[in-house]
Formats: C-alpha cells, structure tokens, sequence
C-alpha cells in the first residue's frame, strides 16, 4: 500500500482484465501525491482510456456497419475504433484511425492523430501493433 509503483501494476493489472470498477475503487482512494507519480498518472491514463472505449464496445456492429455504408465517415472511423480497442483488436482500432488520418489528416482538430497517440501512450511503445502503427503513421505524415 505505501508503493505507488506496486498500486500502478495493480491498477494496470485490473485494467487488463478489464475489471474497470475494481481499478476505479483503488484511483478514487489514491493521495494526490500517489496520483501525480509518473507510473500511476500511465495507470490512471489507460484506465480512463479503457473507460471509454468500454462504453463504445456495445456498438462495435453499428459501427462496422457505419463504415461499411460510408468508408469516408470519420467519425464513424473514430467510433468504430474505440470500440475494437474495447474488445481488444488493438491492431484493428489503430488501422481505423490511420485510416481516417490517410482520408483527411486535419479532420475534427487532428482527432484520430490525437487517438492513434492516446493508444501508442496507453499500450507502450515495445508493443508490437504500436510499433507497426508508428511506422505506417511515419509514412503517412512524412511520405
């Protein structure tokens, strides 16, 4: 209990298993002088990413389906993204977004860029689908 780094794993942990209520039980109880340590503010972070996006994963169909009728539809892009992270396709929700980055880069104020940056942030930069986005996102902005 007196190591922010131990509580940040548990919390991470949770989050993986998407056992969303319990890390929100130990965020909530947390010092503010645990919270700002650097490995509990990435907890923090991934646990209110994995929030989000678990609010989007009941529509994953009216979002396939979205895109499906209308692959030009960005934020239907967007949704449909959050949705495959919340069921895990890490891969698949980062190749929505880079999609919708190819179809119109500076849409909604940069916000798949910004999405796409929230997922590598969250997921780690030695994670594999990450690696590959960073490169196809590289080619996209600089190519």
């Amino acid at each position: 209990p007196n190591s922010a780094e131990a509580l940040a794993g548990l919390v991470r942990s949770l989050t993986g298993m998407q056992d969303h209520l319990a890390a929100r039980e130990i965020v909530d109880q947390l010092s503010d002088e645990f919270r700002e340590k650097p490995a509990m503010q990435a907890a923090i972070d991934a646990l209110e990413l994995a929030e989000r996006a678990a609010e989007s994963a009941g529509d994953l169909d009216v979002a396939q389906a979205a895109v499906a009728a209308n692959p030009n539809d960005l934020q239907a892009r967007q949704d449909l993204a959050m949705a495959l992270f919340a069921t895990g396709d890490n891969a698949g929700a980062m190749a929505q977004l880079l999609e919708s980055i190819r179809i119109d880069r500076s849409w909604n104020e940069d916000a798949a860029r910004m999405q796409l940056l929230e997922f590598f942030k969250t997921l780690g930069a030695a994670n594999p689908d990450v690696m590959t986005a960073r490169r196809q996102l590289s080619n996209l902005l600089f190519a």
